[in-house]
């Protein structure tokens, strides 16, 4: 629509000017070079100002991905997917790399390549490598340590059964505090805007034994940053930026914090997709990044291997990891980030595969964030997934 608009503008313009133009010439000495302006220029403003879209449907996109055959990649499948993908109207954009190689990089709707996105809870997936990242350093020990801990007093006096969740029940979305989180009723906004964020999450009575139940959680989420920021003596973003983001070449990021100043777990963490598909590649290549150990192998295959039922609470999964959703299609398993309103890595180990796919989520509602998110795992499950050989 927007190229629409620009080229219905442009015309108009054209068109003033050639009556403009006309006018002139009628009242003056006709040359020969203002002759032939006079004659031809109706049929350059035809031809500069038709729709080239509607007069060939067919060639609207034009998407080309020579790189794709070389990589087993069915291109006409992947233009005829990215063809789709300009379709859905939030959709920024789309990104496929396999073998460690950029396949296809499309913007859709006037997104822009180098933007930062706001990438809501795949967020989450970052926080727990920062998690993985501070045992292989000896920050915490094991993962079986507990709330408890870590957390003193001083920021929360802890009931004996708050003080004993584990971190491994945090991550797995297994703590036993109760939360409002997927499906028509969410608490997100009402915890946001509470005058402590820590307090809001801890006064809450427990009402099941944590480890028995999966209950997605951005309070759990958060409590794991806390703990991040209490046991290594820097606040989260820090430890990013010094064990992650520096190592990784990870440059465009900005991340939020609540009004106690501890980096929300879950939420509020904004990234490039060019800096998604080089975490989503960290995962794949086992922790490294050019040859540097940035996170334990053990860590990157514990966090993505599923620990627990979700009882099917959203599609295109069958189980949860550590801060990461667990799937398989077509004999092929997966794991993937996800985030509200449609913001995905999603990552194909034995096809060695990363997509990337991020959407408007902000100024729509809720119901709309929902359709956003079901048409673009749809895209990405049943029609780019299958263009891979």
């Amino acid at each position: 629509m927007f190229r629409t608009e620009v080229r219905t503008a442009s015309c108009y313009l054209c068109i003033k000017f050639y009556i403009r133009i006309s006018s002139f010439l009628k009242n003056a000495t006709m040359n020969k070079i203002s002759l032939w302006f006079f004659l031809f220029f109706p049929f350059i403003l035809l031809f500069g100002c038709s729709d080239k879209e509607n007069a060939n449907p067919d060639a609207r996109n034009n998407y080309q991905f020579p790189l794709a055959s070389t990589h087993n990649i069915d291109e006409d499948k992947l233009v005829a997917a990215y063809e789709h993908a300009d379709d859905l109207d939030q959709l920024h954009c789309l990104l496929l790399s396999r073998d460690g190689v950029l396949i296809s990089e499309e913007y859709f709707h006037g997104s822009i390549r180098d933007s930062l996105y706001d990438i809501r809870s795949v967020t989450k997936s970052v926080t727990a490598t920062l998690i993985g990242i501070a045992i292989d350093k000896g920050y915490i020990e094991h993962i079986d340590q507990t709330m408890g801990d870590y957390i003193g007093p001083e920021i929360y006096l802890l009931e004996p059964d708050k003080a004993s969740i584990s971190i491994n029940n945090l991550i797995r979305m297994s703590s036993g505090i109760p939360w409002k989180e997927i499906g028509p009723e969410s608490e997100f906004a009402e915890w946001v805007n509470a005058p402590n964020q820590v307090n809001y999450i801890l006064d809450k009575e427990m009402t099941y034994t944590q480890g028995t139940q999966f209950n997605y959680s951005d309070g759990n989420a958060h409590l794991v940053s806390v703990i991040l920021t209490e046991v290594s003596g820097m606040n989260s973003l820090a430890f990013a930026e010094t064990y992650l983001f520096d190592p990784m070449e990870i440059n465009d990021y900005a991340w939020y914090t609540d009004k106690q100043g501890y980096y929300y777990g879950g939420v509020t963490m904004d990234m490039t997709p060019q800096g998604l598909l080089r975490f989503g590649q960290l995962y794949l290549d086992k922790g490294i990044y050019e040859e540097n150990r940035i996170v334990s192998e053990e860590w990157i295959s514990e966090a993505t291997e599923s620990h627990i039922s979700t009882g099917n609470i959203i599609p295109y999964q069958n189980g949860y990891g550590y801060f990461w959703w667990t799937g398989s299609k077509n004999g092929h398993d997966y794991y993937f980030a996800n985030g509200y309103g449609g913001q995905f890595i999603v990552v194909i180990p034995d096809q060695d595969v990363v997509i990337v796919a991020l959407n408007q989520w902000i100024g729509i509602s809720r119901t709309q964030c929902g359709i956003n998110w079901d048409n673009t795992m749809d895209l990405i499950v049943n029609e780019v997934m299958p263009v891979i050989n």
